[in-house]
Protein backbone atom coordinates (compact mmCIF):
# COMPACT_ATOMS: atom_id res chain seq x y z
CA UNK A 1 0.00 0.00 0.00
CA UNK A 2 3.10 2.84 0.30
CA UNK A 3 2.58 3.09 4.05
CA UNK A 4 6.05 4.62 5.64
CA UNK A 5 4.16 5.06 9.25
CA UNK A 6 1.78 2.98 10.84
CA UNK A 7 -0.06 2.86 14.13
CA UNK A 8 -0.05 -0.86 15.08
CA UNK A 9 -1.74 -0.69 18.15
CA UNK A 10 -1.52 0.12 21.89
CA UNK A 11 0.25 -2.91 23.17
CA UNK A 12 -0.01 -2.72 26.71
CA UNK A 13 -3.95 -2.61 26.36
CA UNK A 14 -4.17 -6.40 25.58
CA UNK A 15 -2.38 -9.33 25.48
CA UNK A 16 -3.23 -9.83 21.94
CA UNK A 17 -2.14 -6.34 20.94
CA UNK A 18 1.17 -7.09 22.49
CA UNK A 19 1.61 -10.10 20.94
CA UNK A 20 0.57 -8.54 17.30
CA UNK A 21 3.53 -6.22 17.59
CA UNK A 22 5.69 -8.67 19.42
CA UNK A 23 5.13 -10.64 16.52
CA UNK A 24 5.74 -8.43 13.83
CA UNK A 25 9.05 -7.39 15.45
CA UNK A 26 9.86 -11.24 16.08
CA UNK A 27 9.01 -12.38 12.45
CA UNK A 28 10.75 -9.63 10.58
CA UNK A 29 7.66 -8.39 9.12
CA UNK A 30 8.29 -4.61 9.79
CA UNK A 31 9.60 -3.22 6.36
CA UNK A 32 13.19 -1.11 6.26
CA UNK A 33 11.54 1.80 5.56
CA UNK A 34 8.48 1.66 7.97
CA UNK A 35 8.03 2.85 11.22
CA UNK A 36 5.50 1.18 14.00
CA UNK A 37 3.45 4.02 15.75
CA UNK A 38 2.15 2.55 19.39
CA UNK A 39 0.35 4.06 21.64
CA UNK A 40 0.36 4.84 25.59
CA UNK A 41 -1.12 6.56 28.18
CA UNK A 42 1.05 8.23 30.45
CA UNK A 43 1.14 6.36 32.99
CA UNK A 44 4.25 4.47 34.63
CA UNK A 45 3.45 0.49 34.00
CA UNK A 46 2.00 1.07 30.23
CA UNK A 47 4.87 3.07 29.29
CA UNK A 48 7.35 0.16 30.57
CA UNK A 49 5.11 -2.65 29.15
CA UNK A 50 4.94 -0.58 25.66
CA UNK A 51 8.74 -0.28 25.50
CA UNK A 52 9.13 -3.74 26.50
CA UNK A 53 6.77 -4.22 23.64
CA UNK A 54 8.76 -2.41 20.71
CA UNK A 55 11.84 -3.59 21.48
CA UNK A 56 13.96 -4.75 19.26
CA UNK A 57 11.85 -2.76 16.31
CA UNK A 58 14.12 -0.71 13.91
CA UNK A 59 12.04 2.56 14.27
CA UNK A 60 8.93 3.53 16.38
CA UNK A 61 7.03 5.89 17.11
CA UNK A 62 5.91 6.25 21.20
CA UNK A 63 1.86 8.85 20.89
CA UNK A 64 1.68 9.16 24.73
CA UNK A 65 -1.15 11.24 25.94
CA UNK A 66 -3.52 12.27 29.04
CA UNK A 67 -6.62 13.65 29.52
CA UNK A 68 -6.78 17.59 29.95
CA UNK A 69 -10.54 18.34 29.88
CA UNK A 70 -12.38 20.27 31.97
CA UNK A 71 -14.42 16.93 32.37
CA UNK A 72 -11.91 14.55 33.09
CA UNK A 73 -9.98 16.52 35.91
CA UNK A 74 -12.97 17.80 37.50
CA UNK A 75 -14.77 14.34 37.36
CA UNK A 76 -12.81 11.53 36.44
CA UNK A 77 -9.41 12.26 38.27
CA UNK A 78 -10.60 15.34 40.58
CA UNK A 79 -7.02 16.58 39.89
CA UNK A 80 -5.90 20.28 39.35
CA UNK A 81 -5.22 21.62 36.22
CA UNK A 82 -1.31 21.70 37.37
CA UNK A 83 -1.54 18.10 38.77
CA UNK A 84 -2.78 17.05 35.22
CA UNK A 85 0.25 18.81 33.60
CA UNK A 86 2.72 17.01 36.30
CA UNK A 87 0.70 13.67 34.98
CA UNK A 88 1.81 14.89 31.44
CA UNK A 89 5.21 15.76 32.44
CA UNK A 90 6.03 12.68 34.57
CA UNK A 91 4.64 10.23 31.54
CA UNK A 92 7.10 12.72 28.77
CA UNK A 93 10.43 12.21 31.46
CA UNK A 94 9.85 8.32 32.02
CA UNK A 95 9.10 8.15 28.00
CA UNK A 96 12.55 10.14 27.33
CA UNK A 97 14.62 7.84 29.68
CA UNK A 98 13.11 5.05 28.41
CA UNK A 99 14.00 5.83 24.85
CA UNK A 100 17.71 6.51 25.95
CA UNK A 101 17.91 2.93 27.51
CA UNK A 102 16.05 1.31 24.75
CA UNK A 103 18.19 0.51 21.55
CA UNK A 104 16.21 1.69 18.29
CA UNK A 105 15.58 4.98 16.82
CA UNK A 106 12.69 6.45 18.52
CA UNK A 107 10.08 9.35 17.53
CA UNK A 108 7.89 10.72 19.84
CA UNK A 109 4.40 12.11 19.80
CA UNK A 110 2.34 13.86 22.45
CA UNK A 111 -1.07 14.59 22.89
CA UNK A 112 -3.42 15.48 25.25
CA UNK A 113 -6.74 13.50 25.05
CA UNK A 114 -9.92 15.03 24.80
CA UNK A 115 -8.56 18.18 23.48
CA UNK A 116 -11.91 19.99 22.42
CA UNK A 117 -13.18 19.71 25.95
CA UNK A 118 -9.78 21.53 27.47
CA UNK A 119 -9.28 25.26 27.31
CA UNK A 120 -6.78 25.94 24.70
CA UNK A 121 -4.06 28.23 26.55
CA UNK A 122 -3.82 25.67 29.06
CA UNK A 123 -3.70 22.87 26.43
CA UNK A 124 -1.06 25.03 24.63
CA UNK A 125 0.84 24.99 28.69
CA UNK A 126 0.64 21.03 28.70
CA UNK A 127 1.93 20.47 25.29
CA UNK A 128 4.59 23.35 25.65
CA UNK A 129 5.59 21.50 29.83
CA UNK A 130 6.12 18.08 27.39
CA UNK A 131 8.37 20.18 25.07
CA UNK A 132 10.55 21.17 27.72
CA UNK A 133 10.97 17.71 28.87
CA UNK A 134 11.91 16.23 25.56
CA UNK A 135 13.74 18.65 23.93
CA UNK A 136 13.45 18.70 20.50
CA UNK A 137 15.16 20.31 18.20
CA UNK A 138 13.19 23.32 17.01
CA UNK A 139 13.08 22.07 13.71
CA UNK A 140 11.51 18.86 15.23
CA UNK A 141 8.78 20.86 16.83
Amino acid sequence: IGFKEIEVGFPAASETEYDFLRALIDGNRIPNDVTVQVLTQCRDHIIRKTFEAVKGAPRAIIHFYNSTSVAQREQVFKKSKEEIKQIAVDGAKLVKKLSEEYEGNFLFEYSPESFTGTEPEYAVEVCNAVLDVMQPPRTAR
